[in-house]
């Protein structure tokens, strides 16, 4: 109920073109987790790799939340054999934000397909208002398990400068 909450308190206070720190926004999206977590169980593992100069990068609000709903949404789905592996990372460097939601599941356009949902093409549309040339997005599969791991995986990136 608290994490439903804290979720719902993010969800409603976000204004698609105010930024804040990264740190905010993982945390509704760890929030947004627990909730799925709940629902699917063993289903669904999650792992944050969050560099701590990441956190206080700027960034609009509910920018990462689509890209982890989508990976949550066509993941399970296609991988109902085991569970879903949810990957989130931020790193920083040169004055660049790096974020990557990877997942274990299928790109449902295909190899290099676009991802032209509605979500994601609001992802796009924000990054290119906010940041023009300075905000990249792209979502692809990925045939090679990352690490060494078996299968491929769906990889969504953003890149902003600051």
């Amino acid at each position: 109920v608290t994490s439903l909450s804290e979720f719902l308190r993010h969800s409603l206070a976000s204004d698609g073109e105010k930024k804040i720190p990264l740190g905010e926004e993982l945390e509704a999206v760890r929030n947004y987790l627990a909730i799925e977590k709940i629902r699917f169980e063993e289903k669904l593992s999650v792992k944050f790799d969050v560099e701590p100069e990441a956190e206080d990068f700027r960034v609009p609000s509910f920018l990462l939340n689509p890209l982890v709903e989508n990976a949550v949404k066509h993941g399970v789905g296609a991988n109902a054999a085991k569970p879903l592996e949810i990957k989130i990372s931020a790193k920083v460097s040169g004055g660049r934000l790096r974020l990557e939601v990877l997942n274990s599941g299928e790109l449902k356009n295909g190899k290099g397909g676009n991802g032209g949902g509605i979500g994601l093409k609001n992802v796009r549309e924000r990054l290119e208002k906010l940041f023009g040339e300075n905000g990249t997005f792209e979502i692809r599969q990925d045939d090679d398990g990352e690490d060494g791991e078996d299968g491929g995986f769906v990889r969504a990136r953003i890149e902003i400068a600051q």
